[in-house]
């Protein structure tokens, strides 16, 4: 794929097509990553979302906390400070979609940013939506992804009812993951395990 004829395009869908197949790029991505994020910045993240802004913020969010997390995050490069900036402001989405990827955007860059770090613990203490989905909450995801961080700051939130509802999303994710994944169902039972030695300190 032409990633960059892609992202001069003036089709929203073709930015949103680049932004999906760039994810399998990682480190080989980064010469792409400024004109995504401009494409990114250029949809405003609580204004009214066709499906293709709406996957292009989600993706975009997580595709570049990808390539950064696999070029490695430097707070003296200009554009990886950018691009978690951009990345934090867009958790605060009205939709609950580009919100939710981009709290996974957050873990992808796998960086502990006191910015990140704040941005998940504001959110993991934040009031739940009433559009969020019935098993996990934005506020579970910001708690998952916190632990990636840092466990240690994640383990003070053990009070808080994101801790309830992660232990909730883990379960409801155990339930429906195909038994093929094994990968997938050992990561859970490894976060279940976190979630009960933290429950018993």
């Amino acid at each position: 794929m032409d990633f960059a004829a892609n992202l001069r395009s003036p089709s929203v869908k073709d930015h949103c097509t680049a932004a999906i197949f760039l994810r399998a790029e990682g480190a080989n991505g980064a010469e792409h990553l400024p004109a995504l994020l401009r494409r990114c910045q250029e949809i405003d993240v609580n204004g009214h979302l066709d499906r293709f802004e709406e996957a292009l913020l989600g993706v975009g969010a997580m595709t570049m906390g990808n390539i950064v997390g696999a070029v490695g995050f430097d707070s003296e490069n200009a554009l990886h400070v950018a691009i978690l900036q951009w990345i934090v402001k867009s958790t605060a989405s009205a939709n609950t979609k580009v919100a939710a990827h981009s709290i996974y955007g957050l873990g992808n860059i796998g960086f502990r940013h006191p910015m990140a770090i704040e941005c998940l613990s504001d959110l993991v203490t934040s009031d739940r939506r009433t559009d969020e989905h019935e098993f996990v909450s934005l506020r579970a995801i910001a708690l998952r992804i916190l632990r990636r961080l840092d466990g240690e700051v994640a383990a003070t939130f053990v009070e808080v009812p994101a801790f309830d509802e992660y232990s909730r999303a883990l379960e409801y994710w155990m339930n429906t993951t195909p038994e093929s994944s094994e990968d997938l169902a050992l990561e859970l039972r490894t976060e279940l395990d976190w979630l009960k030695k933290t429950r018993d300190r």
